[in-house]
């Protein structure tokens, strides 16, 4: 995940933007989740069937000219991901002062 620009795009800045001196990064990503308790082999299957959609050409070819870029990946990456986000946006969060009512 991280960093990576869609190959339509000049070579401009990212969507990066400050917050009390620090850099943070802002980008879309897509994933599929299951419900708590399903089985790790059913996991593995949809993660292995989608990992392959995302390699097709065709597929490839769609995300691009949507402007996404295809990564995949597996499970345990896309995990750390979703971890890193909610720790990166969680700080963004506190230092804005936001807060539910």
């Amino acid at each position: 995940m991280g960093e990576q620009r869609a190959a339509h795009c000049d070579a401009g800045p990212t969507d990066h933007f400050r917050v009390r001196s620090s850099s943070y990064e802002s980008g879309r990503w897509y994933g599929r989740l299951a419900p708590t308790g399903t089985p790790a082999a059913v996991l593995d299957l949809l993660n292995a069937r989608v990992a392959n959609i995302m390699q097709s050409s065709d597929m490839k070819a769609r995300m691009t000219s949507d402007g996404l870029v295809p990564i995949g990946g597996s499970r345990e990456q896309f995990a750390a991901h979703i971890r890193s986000e909610i720790a990166k946006w969680a700080k963004v969060i506190s230092a804005s002062g936001a807060r539910v009512d």
